[in-house]
């Protein structure tokens, strides 16, 4: 399963038809916030495969506040997670990501060719 948090809905419109044309096997999920992601992934038995995407600032906070409960183990979520920033990320935001250390980092637009890197 891939588990799209976007709140931008060209990107995640784009990450959609990117997937259903590319990787149409693939089962995915678009959620566009941070309380839809804490909600559905509480929910949601992970495995090893699954793939989580996550935009750095949504409509309600920010990845952080996800990674901060995936760390604590008050979320759990097996599988890759991919940081998808809008722009190269500052100094405060690497040090987050080195923190929290994500399998990566996609700056959006996201290329097919990195989606089949990460998948």
């Amino acid at each position: 399963m891939i588990i799209i948090i976007e709140d931008d809905e060209i990107s995640g419109r784009l990450l959609i038809k990117m997937l259903q044309e590319y990787f149409p096997k693939k089962n995915h999920h678009w959620l566009r916030s941070v309380n839809e992601a804490i909600f559905y992934i509480s929910q949601y038995k992970s495995s090893a495969s699954d793939l989580l995407l996550i935009d750095f600032y949504l409509e309600d906070g920010v990845a952080w506040d996800i990674l901060e409960q995936i760390r604590t183990k008050a979320l759990v979520f097996k599988g890759k997670i991919v940081l998808m920033p809008g722009i190269t990320p500052n100094e405060e935001e690497n040090r987050l990501i080195k923190y929290y250390q994500p399998f990566k980092v996609l700056v959006k637009p996201i290329g097919l060719s990195d989606l089949r890197n990460v998948l």
